[in-house]
């Protein structure tokens, strides 16, 4: 071991001699590594986990809170057959209806199957924003698009990649706050598809026993 440790500072030593043999090259391998990570450091997707395109999207489609089942469905299925004419798309599965991951009749699920990547053109974040904006056309809907990824953290599906959950200590402070958040959060340019599961506008129906 004695003899290994000693070639090794050996060899150290030839490299180090070599090294301040040539002053100028080393000052450019320096040079050119700190420009290449300042250029990592800004072209690098930045994120918790990068996003991935395992060719699966998750979808939900928001209607207003007084629509019915039967118009919930007819949208669904108009939204449904606009999603399917994209030539990325491959299948589609959807779900209408209150269940246990779908706590609103005015919410409904997709997943989008994509095709291969080598069949396609596109990578999945073009893909969400050419569905997005096809499905824009359809009046009182909204559709939230995001990618399936394979290493999550969420507890509960929702309708973007980010989640902010504001408690309050009555349901009056939660009507009066709410929408001032969401107000305030889809004013800010960096932010896009803001949305509330607040559900306050439903119909609703008194009923008097004497």
């Amino acid at each position: 071991s004695e003899r290994m440790f000693e070639r090794i500072i050996a060899a150290y030593g030839r490299v180090l001699a070599k090294v301040l043999n040539h002053p100028w090259a080393t000052l450019g391998v320096a040079l050119g590594t700190l420009a290449l990570s300042v250029m990592l450091w800004i072209f690098i997707p930045k994120g918790f986990f990068p996003i991935q395109d395992n060719g699966i999207i998750q979808g939900t489609l928001q209607a207003p809170q007084t629509v019915s089942f039967a118009n919930m469905a007819q949208r669904q299925q108009q939204v449904s057959e606009i999603i399917m004419k994209d030539p990325a798309v491959e299948s589609l599965t959807a779900y209408v209806g209150v269940d246990g991951t779908n706590p609103s009749l005015n919410s409904a699920r997709l997943q989008i199957n994509l095709k291969p990547l080598d069949d396609r053109d596109d990578r999945v974040n073009a893909v969400i924003e050419r569905l997005q904006s096809a499905v824009a056309r359809v009046p009182g809907i909204e559709l939230y698009l995001q990618p399936i990824q394979d290493l999550t953290i969420d507890t509960q599906v929702s309708r973007t990649q980010y989640q902010f959950t504001l408690q309050a200590t009555s349901l009056e402070a939660l009507s009066t706050w709410v929408p001032q958040l969401v107000d305030k959060l889809k004013a800010l340019p960096q932010v896009s598809d803001v949305s509330s599961d607040w559900q306050d506008k439903g119909l609703a129906a008194d009923v008097s026993v004497n």
